[in-house]
């Protein structure tokens, strides 16, 4: 069973034993299928998260990579051996690229610029590189735009 499953999907220790578990199998035979697998070597964590990595580091930012690898059981030592590799300069470059593809065919106002920023957060980024990269796309004061109540006079 546990064979067939990892002949159509790439996924971590956890993913298979949440598999078996959702299929009933008793924790011992889990826990002994596991051992083979690993064994055998058709489940290794590492090479799951590297691939799994290198599937979301264009698309996400640091945060969301940690998150998403953190739900798919892999341990902190890897996440962290991963995660050391992003350069603060390329995070930024593909903020930028991601903040642009959002603005594009979009006014340059305030409302535009908020949920710019929101974007690049959901996806991951630093509030620091999305607001950096938001006052690249959008001209105007930086501030104007990062709490608008504050504009409001009581």
């Amino acid at each position: 069973m546990s064979i067939s499953y990892l002949e159509k999907y790439n996924v971590s220790k956890k993913g298979i034993v949440d598999y078996l578990k959702k299929k009933g199998i008793d924790k011992n035979a889990i826990d002994g299928a596991v051992i083979k697998l690993e064994n055998y070597g058709y489940i290794d964590d590492k090479v799951f998260a590297k691939n799994y990595f290198e599937s979301l580091k264009n698309t996400k930012g640091k945060r969301a990579i940690v998150q998403k690898l953190k739900e798919k059981g892999i341990n902190s030592e890897i996440i962290s051996e991963l995660v050391e590799n992003i350069d603060d300069e390329c995070e930024e470059e593909r903020a930028l690229l991601l903040a642009k593809k959002f603005a594009k065919n979009r006014e340059n106002n305030l409302k535009n610029k908020q949920k710019c920023l929101a974007h690049l957060i959901y996806k991951g980024y630093d509030y620091s590189v999305a607001q950096r990269v938001v006052n690249k796309i959008y001209a105007g004061d930086e501030n104007d735009w990062i709490w608008p109540w504050t504009h409001f006079k009581n």
